[in-house]
């Protein structure tokens, strides 16, 4: 073994460590809060606030995911390949025999682009339409307004922010799976061990350079000298 490869086998713990800290602390953690709700169960967060989050937490992870591959792409190219892979997919529960079958990775990408730079909603292809709904509106309120919608001829697909997330949190437990599979194999196969450790140093050199992390100062050190 040369001395690169012993230097990342020795780090590696610590880098994986700080690789997951900061991707399911900072970055989910901090996403998710924003769908916090008040004793009457309203969100403090607008619905379009809540939107630009989750669409940063696809980027996010559609990054992670590349890094760790190895592979090189645009961030169009890699929001699309892994919502498909992971979100708009069977194995994804929160995708299966829902509404979410009308949507295209193309139509969410465009939507995004609208929602992050514009706080609107493009123009979309297809036969389905896109909008959204408030977190608190009845399933079957929502019915009602789609029903009338098909009887004049247009397909509309209404979606709650909250649901959009469960989705993408649910693709991140698919996409995990198949790194704890790459893990697992790596056990016997020393082709998949450096292809992990490497994935993971890949990502750890990534967040050093362009990550930002939480700092906590104690309270007896905020006053300022």
């Amino acid at each position: 073994m040369n001395k690169k490869r012993k230097q990342l086998e020795y780090e590696h713990q610590k880098k994986d460590d700080a690789v997951l800290k900061f991707f399911l602390k900072e970055a989910t953690e901090d996403i998710a809060s924003v769908f916090a709700m008040d004793s009457q169960k309203r969100n403090y967060t607008s619905e379009r606030v809540q939107l630009v989050c989750v669409f940063t937490l696809i980027d996010v992870i559609a990054n992670y995911w590349y890094e760790y591959l190895g592979r090189n792409g645009t961030q169009q190219d890699r929001f699309l390949e892994w919502v498909k892979k992971y979100c708009l997919t069977d194995a994804n529960r929160e995708y299966k025999n829902t509404d979410f079958i009308h949507l295209s990775a193309e139509n969410l990408y465009a939507v995004r682009s609208s929602m992050v730079h514009f706080l609107g909603i493009a123009g979309l292809n297809g036969d389905y339409k896109l909008t959204f709904a408030t977190n608190i509106i009845p399933d079957d309120f929502i019915e009602k307004y789609r029903k009338g919608f098909r009887e004049r001829g247009h397909h509309v697909l209404v979606v709650k922010p909250k649901s959009l997330h469960n989705l993408i949190l649910e693709g991140t437990i698919l996409m995990l799976n198949d790194w704890k599979k790459v893990i697992d194999e790596a056990q016997s196969d020393e082709k998949k061990k450096w292809e992990h450790i490497e994935g993971i140093d890949r990502l750890y050199k990534r967040i050093q350079l362009e990550g930002a992390l939480k700092v906590s100062i104690p309270e007896n050190n905020r006053e300022l000298r």
